[in-house]
């Protein structure tokens, strides 16, 4: 089966006539113009209309026109599967990237297991090696460049960033 790229959560209602309010995971903002659908356990409910009300996305789904039947849906996640997602050749989702080697100065530093959008509003690289895990911030200003072919992130080498490698 084809892997679920998990887009964010529902965690209120917004109104009576079935808007749902959703905090989408990190990097999904800039990009949520792009979508026109999502699926919710298994089921694709098209988007009718969306905004933006401070860090939430209010969104209105085909099929969920009242109250009653939006609140059947607090705490679901919304997703797609890669097919649905168009990205530009230097973007990656997420989880795509767990797995990746980080490199810093030609030089290989580690491995990326995890992206924690929790503990920063922005984001952070989580990238382990033999002796130690640390963080690097989800950020173009620390990201080189990117390759899905090789499997690589490259950083930027910024004065004082990295200095133990």
């Amino acid at each position: 089966m084809e892997k679920k790229f998990f887009i964010g959560q529902i965690v209120s209602t917004q109104g009576l006539k079935g808007e749902l309010r959703i905090s989408l995971y990190e990097g999904y903002n800039e990009n949520f113009k792009n979508f026109n659908f999502f699926y919710i356990e298994n089921k694709k409910f098209e988007i009718e209309k969306f905004r933006f009300k401070k860090n939430l996305l209010i969104l209105k789904l085909s099929e969920i026109d009242d109250i009653n039947i939006a609140e059947e849906f607090i705490g679901k996640k919304l997703y797609l599967y890669k097919d649905d997602i168009k990205l530009e050749n230097n973007e990656f989702l997420i989880d795509e990237i767990i797995g990746f080697t980080a490199i810093f100065n030609d030089e290989e530093i580690g491995e990326i297991i995890d992206v924690d959008t929790v503990k920063s509003s922005q984001g952070v690289f989580v990238i382990k090696n033999s002796e130690k895990t640390f963080m690097v911030p989800l950020h173009n200003n620390f990201i080189e460049k990117g390759s899905r072919k090789r499997k690589q992130i490259i950083f930027k080498n910024i004065e004082g960033f990295i200095d133990e490698f």
